[in-house]
């Protein structure tokens, strides 16, 4: 059984953990009318605020929690994560007493792979699994990069492959100011990225959905469908037109196929 939601009346130090993680949230600690709580795991680079409209977007009852990791908007002073291994713990820590309802995962990129290894953790600590996973821009966890890894180039190379990624506004990527505030965040997330890697993966017993871009240059189909390999249960594959995002490029065709899927779990 897993424990009550932080209060944060009576327990200002969860409530302020809460707000840190979730700073969308509606509540200061997870809406208590809730029918299901939507776990967002942003790709590298990624933060909150990207995913802000998405709480409109669902059906009513869903609650939508957009993680905010460490070492960017009101978190930019904490030092970010650098490997998955070190990112799965604490997540799991704010994670694990929301589940006392159902609950899904979507995760978009490193996002994906992230959320997985999550899963894993929250079921060796007894956590119920989640209603849905959504694997969203993803190689699977067993699959090797498409692209060669680049954080352990640099700053220039980084930005390089920003450019050819898309998703970050040129005018951010041409302000060096921004970019050397950046910079720190954006070498953690993709060194979290390019050096994960799980051998012998563990099958989730959860209906996955994998969603994949016609025009991904970062993750080919074969990677996206590799999923199937992990899902344990029933999978299911959603394609849609644009490159690596997408998911914001594409932003309302994305929330229709996720909140017809949320529909069925709210049944």
């Amino acid at each position: 059984m897993t424990a009550p939601p932080p209060d944060p009346e009576t327990d200002p130090g969860l409530g302020a953990s809460f707000r840190a993680w979730f700073p969308l949230a509606a509540s200061a600690s997870g809406g208590d009318d809730a029918r299901l709580r939507l776990f967002v795991f942003p790709y590298a680079g990624g933060r909150a605020s990207a995913f802000r409209g998405w709480q409109a977007g669902v059906p009513e009852g869903v609650e939508v929690l957009a993680l905010q990791p460490p070492g960017r908007e009101q978190r930019i002073a904490e030092p970010p994560f650098r490997s998955v291994a070190e990112a799965v713990p604490p997540i799991a820590d704010v994670i694990a007493p929301l589940c006392d309802r159902p609950y899904a995962f979507f995760g978009h990129s490193l996002g994906a792979l992230v959320a997985y290894e999550t899963r894993i953790e929250l079921a060796r600590r007894g956590v119920p699994a989640p209603a849905r996973f959504f694997a969203s821009g993803s190689r699977a966890p067993h699959r090797t990069l498409l692209s060669e890894p680049v954080a352990h180039l640099g700053g220039e190379a980084l930005l390089e492959r920003l450019r050819t990624l898309g998703g970050t506004p040129q005018a951010v990527l041409d302000c060096r100011e921004l970019m050397d505030l950046f910079l720190p965040m954006l070498l953690a997330d993709f060194s979290m990225s390019e050096t994960y890697l799980a051998a012998e993966p563990e099958p989730m017993s959860v209906p996955l959905l994998a969603l994949g871009g016609r025009d991904d240059r970062e993750v080919d189909a074969a990677r996206v469908e590799a999923w199937s390999d992990v899902a344990g249960a029933e999978f299911e594959l959603a394609w849609f037109d644009g490159g690596h995002f997408f998911v914001h490029e594409r932003e309302p065709e994305v929330l229709a196929v996720v909140s017809a899927v949320l529909e069925l779990a709210l049944e």
